[in-house]
């Protein structure tokens, strides 16, 4: 029989959350923070995860001990926190006018606390179970402008821009917004060592979210206005866009801050343009509504706006809904006696259900391409994508050009340096052999699509044309011919297989 005196020992109470329990909440968090990449979601996170701990009275790490905060009394103070940021229609109170917001923030207090589970031991998330995210709109609600617009805008900027510095850094702070189309916080942080060259071509080095580099090509008239404005405004500041003026420190080397950007672009925008809610973000989806009016590749817009998910760049296109939600349908059947000959644009991706079944029928797929960076890039993607559905690929490689003192053997194009550069990285990325053929830049395009005839009847009509478009018209016949091989090949295969 034990004595009380030789009782052993009640169990102590463990330090709360280990050797975190020491610290002042505000400490946790820039722990915490640091595990975030991207300085745009620190400050994010920062913001929402202060604001909890402020509504919860939470100052010290002790508090969030179990036995003293049972997570169901933090599951009801951060329901009672989002409700407090959470906007509702004033006639239907379930209908949320700000979804993405409130998943935004639920994110954020979900992510702390997972990190509390997996370095100090906390037993659970209590976030999880108290919110399903809500529903966010099928499309951006962002404000764009049309091309018109745009174009009156940035010659609104361009006619004062040599008046002073400030003038001058803003026309470029709109050039880059929509020409690049980049994020204000890549604006902001852009710096004079990141314009360079490669491969002898201007380009410049652009860090996305999470701090990820990236090289885009430089339009010339964008370098040549970056000389000027080096010469017109000279300054020891590293950064490119630095402010004008700081009644604050008086440091004028610093670049300018995410906000200031965002000012700049909104008072430009707002002396055209007073009824418009134009932001950083309304150039971007400007610049993602044209390149798709233009036809350009999902793969190609991806990779000029960083996006991740082709879903991304459709997420921006408020061009046409009724035209979106056509992309979700089946391509219609055709028939095996009668062909047809259809453009996907190059945009794939999961929810394109007229997209994949279009490619399911193709005998043939068509993948053209021309020597530039994000050309280059965004082909292979598509390659990539194409290849899960067929294996009978032809990629084009158009708008060839000779280089200065390039000769080229009897005329032969697949000799070109474009040629063979596009041919290299084909080679390089492609999951298997996909075969090559070179088509020159001709005038001939443009005829074609302005006299609607092809281009052997423009050749039949006009003697000239005969003579000026004969090189670029045999190696349509190549492309033709080896169309026809690869169709007569695979006939004959069922034939023997019959």
């Amino acid at each position: 029989m034990q004595t009380a005196e030789s009782a052993p020992d009640a169990p102590a109470l463990p330090e709360p959350l280990g050797n975190a329990g020491g610290l002042s909440i505000f400490e946790a968090l820039e722990d915490f923070l640091l595990t975030k990449n991207s300085l745009g979601t620190r400050r994010t996170y920062a913001g929402t995860l202060t604001g909890f701990f402020r509504h919860a009275d939470v100052l010290e790490m002790r508090e969030l001990h179990p036995r003293l905060l049972p997570p169901g009394e933090i599951s009801r103070l951060a329901r009672e926190y989002l409700d407090t940021l959470t906007k509702r229609h004033k006639e239907d109170a379930n209908r949320i006018l700000n979804p993405r917001t409130v998943n935004n923030k639920a994110a954020a207090l979900s992510s702390f606390f997972r990190w509390l589970c997996e370095v100090h031991g906390y037993p659970h998330n209590p976030i999880q179970p108290i919110h399903k995210p809500h529903k966010t709109p099928k499309y951006s609600n962002t404000e764009s402008l049309s091309r018109g617009e745009i174009v009156d805008l940035l010659k609104h900027a361009e006619a004062s821009a040599r008046e002073r510095e400030k003038n001058f850094r803003d026309y470029l702070i709109l050039l880059f917004a929509f020409g690049l189309a980049l994020r204000r916080a890549e604006i902001a942080r852009l710096r004079w060592d990141d314009i360079g060259t490669q491969s002898n071509l201007p380009v410049v080095s652009i860090y996305r979210k999470g701090g990820k580099p990236e090289i885009q090509p430089l339009p010339s008239k964008l370098v040549s206005l970056l000389d000027a404005f080096r010469e017109h405004s000279p300054t020891t500041s590293p950064y490119i866009f630095r402010p004008v003026r700081n009644r604050a420190t008086g440091d004028l080397e610093k670049p300018m801050s995410t906000d200031a950007v965002f000012d700049v672009i909104r008072a430009k925008a707002s002396e055209l343009f007073p009824g418009k809610n134009i932001t950083p973000h309304s150039l971007r989806k400007t610049f993602i509504e044209l390149a798709l009016s233009e036809g350009e590749d999902f793969h190609a817009i991806m990779n000029a706006t960083g996006l991740a998910r082709v879903e991304m760049v459709r997420y921006y296109d408020g061009r046409d809904q009724v035209e979106n939600n056509a992309m979700e349908e089946a391509f219609p059947a055709i028939p095996d006696d009668i062909d047809i000959v259809f453009d996907l644009a190059g945009s794939i991706s999961e929810h394109s259900h007229s997209i994949t079944s279009a490619l399911t029928q193709a005998d043939f797929v068509i993948i053209p391409v021309w020597n530039e960076v994000k050309a280059l890039n965004a082909t292979v993607g598509t390659i990539q994508e194409v290849a899960r559905f067929t294996s009978n690929i032809l990629v084009v490689a158009t708008k060839l050009q000779k280089g200065r003192k390039e000769k080229l053997p009897n005329g032969d194009w697949s000799h070109s340096e474009a040629f063979l550069n596009i041919k290299q990285v084909v080679d390089a990325r492609a999951p298997f052999p996909i075969p090559v053929l070179p088509l020159k830049f001709s005038a001939a395009f443009d005829a074609i699509f302005e006299h609607e005839k092809s281009i052997h009847q423009l050749m039949a009509d006009d003697p000239l044309a005969a003579y000026n478009y004969r090189e670029v018209s045999r190696q349509f016949d190549e492309i033709f011919n080896y169309i026809d091989k690869v169709r007569i090949d695979a006939e004959q295969e069922q034939l023997k297989r019959a």
